[in-house]
């Protein structure tokens, strides 16, 4: 649980903007959880902004939620509404997805797939929480999408209010349909005004979500408002896996996030736009890559390097014979090491208090480093550093790592030493 909301701005403190940037391009795992906001510097007008819906008989101008809200399911859904109520609502979503085609990527497009371009292993991962409005479908019960290529050959035609019903392919019987049953089987927008069935707590696609924050490094959010009290309980409960992980939780955006105990939550909030953070977050990540590159064929140079003198020293027909090397054998203590610099031999290096202060006991070291789960690899890494260090020069050295996790569980540390 996080003790209280960093606020870092770019232009105040770059240092630990620049900080939390380069965490977010270091993750591996994350859950990024987004909303309709995130693509409004693109020309897609927000929910919230005013639209006019009019067709026939029906003349109206509120924001697009409301009207979502009243065609959602608990107001009656599309059932219950008007012919002309229905086909301006389609008129204005049909404009929706024509307009959503053709707009330009944002950088959060290439920095997680926000749309994810008919990639099936990127779509298999997004889970759209109020549905999506690429499909469309009518409100009988279990009724199935219709494809998005059959919605996108019928938006030309709802921009002119036509109306469409979902075709029941069935034995011909003498009676009609009932007029309840018809105004069911028109098609509308496949989207909710509030979170699916499947996406309620508890319910098995959630818990699938919950379940894969487990693995997760960040919880990144951006282009949505945390002030419902659904989004802020999911937020919570993936929260809780990350942090489990010792993992953060980054927002993204120029207002306040709001929010039921979002303080409580939410590490660290970035005051700025999500495209122009995105494109921060993709520098770093390009920053970054580069160094890990020239890391890697600055390695690899000297890798060669390294095999060559190799092959340089293994010259047989220089190598001295045996009776040569015993003759001309030097102890470490008798060798002159002022004159002759280190000792030559493939042999334990002496420790170098013996070389200096003769007489004196080498030094000995135990250490106990304790370390929790998630910086195992740091852990290990000082693990070795110490005890090579210590072993190059000739000393006794015991370094022994310890899991915080386990403190509870009885166990000989050291042994007897």
């Amino acid at each position: 649980m996080s003790s209280g909301t960093k606020v870092y701005n770019f232009v105040s403190q770059p240092d630990q903007f620049k900080t939390v940037l380069d965490a977010i391009a270091k993750s591996k795992s994350i859950v990024f959880l987004c909303g309709p906001d995130l693509l409004a510097s693109s020309g897609m007008p927000s929910l919230s902004q005013t639209s006019t819906f009019r067709h026939n008989t029906f003349d109206s101008q509120l924001p697009l939620s409301k009207m979502i809200v009243d065609c959602s399911e608990p107001n009656g859904g599309p059932s219950q509404l008007s012919d002309d109520q229905l086909a301006a609502y389609n008129k204005v979503m049909a404009a929706r997805r024509i307009q959503a085609r053709g707009i330009p990527s944002s950088p959060f497009h290439h920095f997680d797939a926000v749309e994810v371009l008919r990639k099936r292993v990127a779509e298999s991962k997004v889970v759209r929480m109020y549905g999506d409005n690429r499909f469309l479908r009518c409100y009988l019960p279990r009724c199935p999408y219709i494809k998005e290529k059959d919605t996108t050959a019928l938006d030309n035609s709802m921009l002119y209010g036509e109306t469409f019903y979902f075709t029941i392919v069935k034995r011909a019987t003498s009676r009609p349909p009932a007029p309840a049953a018809k105004a069911s089987r028109r098609l509308c927008p496949a989207v909710l005004n509030s979170m699916a069935s499947d996406m309620l707590p508890g319910a098995r696609l959630r818990s699938r979500i919950v379940a894969a924050a487990k693995n997760a490094d960040l919880l990144l959010i951006a282009g949505i408002s945390l002030q419902s009290d659904e989004i802020m309980d999911l937020v919570r409960e993936i929260a809780e896996q990350v942090h489990r992980r010792y993992g953060g939780v980054v927002y993204i955006g120029e207002q306040p996030s709001g929010g039921r105990g979002s303080k409580y939550h939410v590490n660290f909030h970035l005051q700025m736009t999500p495209d122009e953070c995105a494109g921060h977050i993709q520098s770093t990540m390009n920053r970054l890559e580069d160094a890990d590159t020239s890391m890697e064929l600055a390695v690899g140079t000297e890798s060669k390097k390294a095999g060559a003198w190799c092959e340089m020293f293994r010259d047989e027909a220089n190598k001295p014979s045996i009776e040569m090397e015993i003759d001309a054998f030097c102890c470490m203590y008798c060798w002159n090491h002022s004159e002759e610099g280190p000792y030559p031999h493939s042999v334990k290096p002496a420790p170098w208090v013996a070389v200096q202060e003769r007489g004196r006991p080498a030094p000995r070291m135990i250490m106990i480093i304790y370390f929790l789960d998630q910086f195992w690899p740091q852990a290990k890494h000082l693990r070795n550093l110490v005890a090579g260090k210590w072993a190059g020069r000739g000393w006794s050295a015991h370094v022994k790592p310890v899991r915080l996790e386990n403190l509870h569980e009885p166990r000989n540390i050291l042994p007897n030493l």
